[in-house]
């Protein structure tokens, strides 16, 4: 069973693979209701940012 690990820096949450230890995909800001995409090792995706929900191929 894989578990996650979420970080919540000053208000940005990060979700983390716990079997893995990569980020996942989808990250999102929970104050701004911003979302982007990132690789494994957590570096935004550019042009990934928007506003709600993205699509980052999980």
């Amino acid at each position: 069973m894989e578990g996650k690990c979420t970080i919540n820096v000053v208000g940005v949450m990060f979700q983390l693979g716990r079997k893995e230890g990569y980020y996942k995909a989808t990250q999102c800001h929970g104050s701004t209701g911003q979302c982007w995409c990132v690789d494994k090792y957590g570096n935004e995706i550019a042009g990934s940012r928007k506003q709600g929900t993205v699509s980052c191929g999980e």
